[in-house]
This record gives C-alpha cells, sequence and structure tokens, in this order.
C-alpha cells in the first residue's frame, strides 16, 4: 500500500469466476478503482511520488502459460487540482508634485489662491491595510528673508482618488482629518486611507489654499514639503 495525503492506493489480485486471477489495483480517494484489464495478472508492489504519477509491478501470464513482467503507471484519475500563487508587492510613494500657487499682485485687500497637489500611492501589498501620509514642512521664506505664515496654508475638502495608469484598483476612503493646516518641522498626518480601500496605484488630488494678507511683502516665497508614507491609516 502506498499513501498520500489525500489517498491511499493498493495493487493485489483477485480470483474472476473461477479462472485465473485479476489483477487490482484500488485507489481510496472516495471514487477511484483502476483494473489493468490483463488476464491472468497479478500486481505485487506499488510506489510513486505522488497521486498522479504511480508505477505499480507484477506477472502476467500469456495463454501459452508463460509468465512475463506486468509493469503499470497510474497518472492520476480525478481532475487535477489548480493553484495561483498571489505574492506580496511593496508600497510606495510613485510620485507628487510641487505646489505652485499663482501669483498675485498686492491691491491693499486680503487675497486667496489655490493649487492642486497630485500624489501617486502604489499600494501592490495585497494586504488590505490601508496607508497613511505624513507631512512636514518649511516657512515660507522670501529671498530678502520674509516669511509667510504656516495657518495661512491650507486643504478644507476631502482629497478624491482614482485609479493611476491603466491598472484596476480600489479607490481610497480618505479620513476626515480637514481643514488641514501646513504643520512646520513637526510631521502630521495628512492622509489617512481605510483598511481594505486604496489598493493598486491610486492617484490623489488635494486642493491647497493660500491666504495671502494685505500687509504681506512682495517677494517670492518658498518652502519644502515632505511626505512620508506608512502602512495604516
Amino acid at each position: 500500500m502506498l499513501a498520500f495525503s489525500n489517498s491511499a492506493h493498493a495493487v493485489g489480485s483477485y480470483p474472476q469466476g473461477g479462472f485465473a486471477p485479476e489483477a487490482i489495483a484500488g485507489i481510496w480517494n472516495g471514487s477511484d478503482v483502476v483494473d489493468p484489464g490483463q488476464a491472468s495478472n497479478v500486481l505485487n508492489a506499488v510506489s510513486g511520488i505522488s497521486d498522479a504519477d504511480m508505477w505499480a509491478v507484477g506477472t502476467q501470464e500469456t495463454y501459452a502459460q508463460v509468465y512475463t513482467p506486468l509493469i503499470e503507471q497510474y497518472a492520476g484519475g480525478s481532475a487535477p487540482a489548480a493553484a495561483q500563487a498571489v505574492c506580496s508587492g511593496t508600497l510606495s510613494l510613485l510620485s507628487a508634485n510641487a505646489v505652485t500657487f499663482p501669483a498675485v499682485t498686492e491691491t491693499g485687500f486680503d487675497m486667496t489662491t489655490s493649487a492642486t497637489q497630485t500624489i501617486v500611492v502604489g499600494d501592490n501589498t495585497g494586504s488590505g491595510n490601508g496607508w497613511s501620509v505624513t507631512l512636514s514642512s518649511t516657512q515660507f521664506t522670501s529671498g530678502s528673508g520674509k516669511t509667510l505664515s504656516d495657518s495661512d496654508f491650507t486643504v478644507t475638502a476631502l482629497p478624491t482618488s482614482s485609479c493611476s495608469g491603466t491598472g484596476t484598483c480600489t479607490v481610497a476612503a480618505f479620513g476626515n482629518l480637514y481643514p488641514f493646516s501646513l504643520p512646520g518641522s513637526t510631521a502630521a498626518k495628512f492622509l489617512s486611507d481605510s483598511t481594505n480601500a486604496g489598493l493598486g496605484d491610486i492617484q490623489v488630488n488635494c486642493q491647497w489654499n493660500a491666504a495671502v494678507p494685505a500687509s504681506t511683502y512682495a517677494g517670492t516665497y518658498s518652502s519644502t514639503w515632505t511626505l512620508t508614507l506608512a502602512s495604516g491609516p
């Protein structure tokens, strides 16, 4: 007898109506029984490496009472199992554009401008853990050393998301962290994607608003923003 995880196999012989013995191979997986069908033959042993690749050996007798080796191969009587492995990929921040606000001209009134930041996150982990993005920033400073307040730069509306590229995705489901103001040097959570969402390559669009007080010094101001991606909301 030969046993595997899902079946057991045995060979031997049985008398057929008082005539010469008939070889038999039994496969105890609930359905299959294989008989080599030769007259006057016996199977003595079975061996193999799997359910689908086994060999049985014995003897067979011809009508002239000459005994010769009998070798049978069993290649599986049931439909083969099918499997598909899906391996986990990576979580990565694929791109994030620079945010450039349109120029404004001093008029004696407080002004507001806006600009869209596009961020592409690749969640190819297949984990459904969700992800988050934190943001830290340096203060907006002009060439002459004048500064703008961090609190004047905000995201008030919930960011939107869509599939990036040609692949399918599960769009992100963001927690409500808004209104969000530039945090300065201490990183703060800027995007929080829920579990079982944001799978695949996700494009996120955020609308930033800049408040420019009437008392602002003229100049070109710049700030460095640092985005950090992490697993989990």
